[in-house]
């Protein structure tokens, strides 16, 4: 199990190494056992779904041994669906759990798994901790058939009426009204089929390129660089925008015509911070009680998300990365909005995780009602300067390595932010308007994430490869 990665995001790993049918079925059992211990009886429902990686149906076959063996018999199959839709008919069809199986941003060969509470938001620390200290090594079947109820297409059809009724039949009428042109790239990806519902509902004139579920024609993460066909797309369709999508769909990101304003002076590709940002605005914009509401987002967000809140005189309150801990504090405190702009996606209550189509029809609405297109929105926020980079670190070294950064920065007199504990994130502070983030990755194993923004381009870079450096010399050298 060398290359599983445990985290409160989830179970990932290679499925040609560690991943396999035997370990999902490990999994299933403890966590249906947990479940089995923490409920008054077993008659409810486990929901099963996730995205369209060739590993899929093995692995989620093995998953449902793993938890009808726990004792649980009413399996619900939604199939290949986005992440937003398992955890939705979790809540729909009142199940007592979920699991969804998907590699999210990672290539093909990868797979994860990630476990639901009844909310259809992930489980919360001490269940998830549980179900680790409990994996079992082998274990006896007490019903080794379960009964499953296909429900995939109930779950299409309840997750867009659910998304029409949180955007509003008025704001769909202003979309409509706008006759936007748009195209999506899914890369074969979960949000392949639901799309064209949507699409529908919004009215919008669309086109779709990688739209065959399975087939990958691109990296899964969806990074400027493997949007260029989407972009080629959107301009040759003098389409208004593009989206893209990763395997799972809980995450999007957007595209401009190369010709627009905002293109020109920055890139067609926007940056996801920018994306959260117009979130924020948007939301807050219409909520008369905006200055006594506070927005949720991880450390790894933007200094332009922070701006944009207190233009509306909100709060930003930052969290470890990852989308439980953004959830969880949400909750806490009554949040209309959160997200991650690390992650381009935003967080919309009652949904328990960020939700791509639900960012895009929202980012569509708000510019139909402002009539305005979203290049000149765009442009109304400060600029920034994002670079990023994926260190190696091998897992025993990251605690060491996170102490000695910290303990570096403090001691030059900078000013360090921390989250989450030992494993958790290091944000330094070079201006008010200019940091530098770490954090060893969660969902990649042996890979220490690193990212820095200011407000010049030369400056990101200068900070980027400052920080490369001193990480490079306390991994390779113990400086």
């Amino acid at each position: 199990m060398h290359d599983i990665v445990q985290s409160l995001s989830g179970i990932r790993g290679d499925t040609r190494i560690s991943l396999n049918p035997d370990l999902c079925r490990r999994y299933g059992f403890a966590y249906g056992k947990i479940l089995k211990e923490e409920s008054v009886d077993i008659k409810g429902a486990i929901v099963v779904g996730g995205d369209s990686r060739p590993s899929y149906g093995p692995l989620v076959k093995a998953l449902v041994e793993g938890i009808s063996g726990a004792g649980w018999k009413k399996i619900i199959n939604v199939g290949i669906s986005p992440t937003p839709a398992v955890q939705f008919a979790v809540r729909f069809f009142k199940a007592r759990g979920g699991c969804i199986v998907t590699g999210s941003h990672t290539e093909p060969q990868f797979n994860g798994l990630k476990f639901l509470d009844r909310d259809g938001g992930m489980i919360r620390k001490k269940t998830f901790d549980k179900l680790i200290e409990n994996l079992p090594e082998i274990f006896k079947f007490a019903n080794p058939k379960p009964v499953w109820k296909d429900q995939a297409e109930k779950t299409k059809e309840g997750y867009i009426n659910y998304l029409v009724r949180l955007i509003g039949e008025e704001n769909i009428e202003s979309v409509k009204n706008a006759k936007f042109k748009v195209v999506f790239d899914p890369n074969g990806g979960a949000a392949s089929e639901y799309l064209v519902l949507l699409a529908k509902k919004l009215g919008l004139k669309h086109k779709i390129i990688n739209g065959r579920l399975g087939a990958f024609n691109r990296v899964i993460e969806p990074t400027p660089g493997a949007l260029e066909k989407l972009l080629a797309g959107v301009d040759e369709d003098k389409a208004d925008l593009g989206f893209a999508f990763d395997c799972d769909a809980d995450r999007v990101e957007m595209v401009l015509p190369s010709g627009e304003r905002y293109s020109r002076e920055n890139s067609p590709f926007v940056d996801g911070q920018y994306v959260l940002s117009l979130l924020v605005d948007d939301v807050l914009s219409r909520d008369k009680t905006a200055h006594l509401k506070s927005i949720v987002v991880n450390d790894a967000t933007s200094t332009v998300v922070h701006e944009v809140a207190k233009k509306h005189g909100a709060k930003v309150i930052e969290v470890e990365t990852g989308e439980i801990n953004v959830v969880e504090e949400m909750e806490r405190q009554n949040s209309p909005v959160g997200g991650e702009g690390s992650s381009s996606g935003g967080i919309f209550p009652p949904s328990k995780c960020r939700d791509g189509f639900l960012t895009m029809a929202m980012i569509l609405r708000m510019a139909a009602v402002r009539k305005m297109s979203l290049s000149d929105i765009l442009l109304t926020y400060p600029k920034i300067f994002t670079v990023r980079e994926k260190l190696d670190c091998p897992h025993d070294s990251q605690l060491v390595a996170r102490l000695r950064l910290h303990d570096f920065f403090l001691q030059n007199g900078y000013r360090v932010k921390t989250s989450g504990g030992p494993t958790g994130g290091l944000k330094v502070f070079f201006s008010e308007t200019s940091f530098v983030w770490f954090r060893a990755s969660k969902t990649e194993a042996g890979k220490f994430r690193v990212f820095a923004e200011s407000r010049d381009a030369e400056e990101s870079k200068r900070l980027l490869a400052l920080a490369i450096e001193r990480f490079n010399k306390i991994v390779s050298k113990g400086e």
